[in-house]
């Protein structure tokens, strides 16, 4: 008998808010003379709410860290926890009924893995917060701490999704039938098909 896991998508899923348009927000309004992003949290907006496959949501994902080329992981690093901070200062921050789904999963002895197209910067607070066992996301590649502008592999966004949780799971003796997965979006469908119990959760207004 395998062990269990439950896989959560992230974005509008756990949080109430689509995570790299919201730091790209916070970039704006505390602009560094490392990381510039003027405008870039509108444009994604825009973008995001227009796409509907997953190869133009991957593509955008691409374009995304492209504007990081040259700046220090660690100032990006610094300035997520700072954004994260902030950012659960509200009220609205985490979607309750999925933080509930994370701790009742947790008691039974399910792994809580982050499944989600967002960065590792953006993700460190959430794993510490509520005591995250893995994340599968996409990776900016970086040389000598240094953002390079390009993406290690493809972005964690649909079919890759997927990819990435067969991985995880021959790797860790998952038992998919007997696991868990949560989602908000069209582009989680394959990761939701893929495990015995996947829950299409309610769309949140993730801007």
């Amino acid at each position: 008998m395998g062990n269990k896991a439950a896989f959560f998508d992230v974005d509008g899923t756990i949080i109430s808010t689509k995570s790299m348009v919201s730091f790209a927000r916070y970039l704006e309004l505390n602009t560094s003379d490392t990381i510039k992003v003027t405008a870039l949290s509108l444009f994604l907006k825009r973008l995001y709410a227009k796409l509907s496959t997953d190869e133009a949501r991957a593509d955008l994902n691409r374009h995304y860290f492209s504007i990081f080329k040259g700046v220090s992981q660690a100032e990006v690093e610094k300035a997520a926890e700072k954004w994260y901070a902030e950012m659960e200062q509200s009220g609205d921050f985490y979607i309750a009924s999925t933080v509930a789904e994370i701790k009742r999963l947790q008691a039974e002895g399910y792994r809580i893995v982050l499944v989600t197209g967002s960065f590792a910067p953006l993700l460190r607070p959430l794993i510490k917060r509520f005591n995250i066992d893995a994340a599968l996301h996409t990776t900016p590649e970086t040389i000598n701490g240094v953002y390079t502008g390009e993406v290690v592999g493809s972005p964690c966004i649909g079919e890759t999704k997927r990819t990435r949780i067969l991985r995880y799971a021959l790797d860790n003796n998952i038992d998919l039938a007997a696991s868990w997965a949560f989602g908000d979006d069209d582009s989680d469908l394959p990761m939701l098909k893929l495990v015995g119990n996947g829950v299409r959760i309610d769309p949140v207004a993730a801007y």
